[in-house]
């Protein structure tokens, strides 16, 4: 949890007893994400904190997304995948020679 950046949030506390009522008012430095959030992703799911580009600032610097994978166009393309041509052999030994000079 130490990764992800930290929000001010609002707190206010209202103590009653029998003779008074008070209101307290804080500001609090919270994550950004809980880690209840966390542990509740699924497996598609993700959050990850990202960068601020100068000029163009991020309120909060996390996002949460899902994965949609399409296991028919996935299938597809790894069936168009070809092989990688071998353009030379490699022999152990000389590479070893080589290293050790």
């Amino acid at each position: 949890m130490e990764r992800y950046s930290k929000i001010t949030k609002d707190r206010h506390t209202i103590f009653v007893n029998r003779t008074d009522t008070s209101i307290s008012y804080s500001k609090q430095l919270d994550n950004a994400i809980s880690a209840s959030k966390i542990t509740a992703l699924s497996s598609v799911e993700f959050v990850n904190p990202v960068a601020d580009k100068p000029g163009e600032k991020i309120k909060i610097n996390i996002f949460h997304a899902e994965i949609i994978n399409d296991a028919k166009k996935m299938n597809e393309e790894v069936n168009r995948y070809k092989d990688i041509e071998v353009v030379s052999n490699i022999i152990k030994q000389p590479m070893q020679d080589n290293y050790t000079r």
